[in-house]
């Protein structure tokens, strides 16, 4: 099958767009977290850019950053993330855990999905310990949840990643077509489904959509001096210049500096607070075969 909606994105989307439709705000706004050089927790407020490719169907949120920032340098050494929403009118949270990869001048990310038919012959010994106790899998997604990463051994940005990502170019193409998307697992090899993942010119079309998304203060920003950098007599003069639009000797546009970080998500954690006192809590975990199990818990 083509990739499809996560279990918990249709809650998500319909409680991002109540927001923004009945809110002050347009933005979603959500706080970041990775861990830095130094191994201490790090979170930052950002605004989410949507979906990547603009589709929701990927279930991967994206965002952006500065290239010469530090987040952007602590994600190179670490991508973990965990990012959290709250939507205020209808008193949901969402927790997101997984990993990022980013979008830049010298760094696109590398989808490795295989043949959904092979990685369940490669997951069968799991699935059948995963549902052999509702309880038992609840409490191992609770552990999972909790526990410092849902992924042991290394993570590195540069690293594969074994994800349910097509080719926006493929998936057009295939939906113009005759062939059944049930049929799409079958038919596809290993081999065959590399070029079905996204192209490095697709990547930098992304990049480029988000780029042109922005409004043209944000724009602005990534062409101010290195951020962090001391406030001097000639940054100062150099920020007011930009500001004004009158920078013109700079033959910066920023767009060198842009980067669109991608949040690949393996486990979401929803609590719902309810008005009569009766809240709820879901927690989300895509599985090895890139679908979403979810089990209702304990608020």
């Amino acid at each position: 099958m083509l990739q499809s909606l996560a279990l918990w994105n249709p809650s998500f989307t319909a409680a991002m767009q109540t927001e923004l439709e009945t809110g002050d705000s347009p933005f979603t706004i959500f706080n970041f977290s990775n861990v830095d050089s130094n191994n201490y927790p790090s979170t930052r407020s950002c605004v989410l850019r949507g979906f990547l490719f603009d589709q929701e169907k990927t279930n991967v949120l994206v965002f952006t950053t500065d290239k010469r920032s530090s987040k952007y340098k602590d994600l190179l050494l670490n991508p973990r993330f965990d990012a959290c929403f709250y939507f205020h009118k209808l008193k949901k949270q969402f927790r997101f855990r997984g990993t990022v990869r980013m979008i830049s001048d010298d760094l696109t990310p590398v989808i490795a999905y295989e043949n959904p038919s092979a990685i369940n012959e490669q997951s069968n010994d799991r699935a059948d310990s995963d549902t052999s106790s509702v309880d038992d899998e609840s409490q191992s997604l609770i552990s999972q949840y909790l526990s410092l990463s849902n992924n042991e051994g290394s993570c590195q940005i540069t690293e594969p990643l074994h994800y349910k990502l097509f080719s926006p170019s493929f998936i057009k193409s295939f939906e113009d077509s005759s062939v059944s998307l049930s049929d799409l697992g079958h038919r596809m090899t290993k081999t065959e489904s590399v070029s079905k993942t996204p192209t490095a010119e697709e990547w930098e079309n992304e990049r480029l959509r988000v780029w042109n998304a922005l409004s043209r203060n944000m724009r602005k920003s990534y062409k101010k001096p290195l951020p962090g950098s001391p406030l001097t007599e000639e940054n100062r003069k150099l920020l007011d210049a930009i500001n004004r639009g009158v920078d013109g000797n700079n033959s910066s546009t920023g767009y060198e500096n842009f980067v669109v970080i991608c949040m690949f998500v393996d486990l979401v954690d929803e609590v719902v607070l309810g008005g009569s006192g009766y809240d709820r809590r879901y927690l989300y975990r895509r599985t090895h075969n890139d679908t979403w199990k979810e089990h209702e818990v304990c608020p």
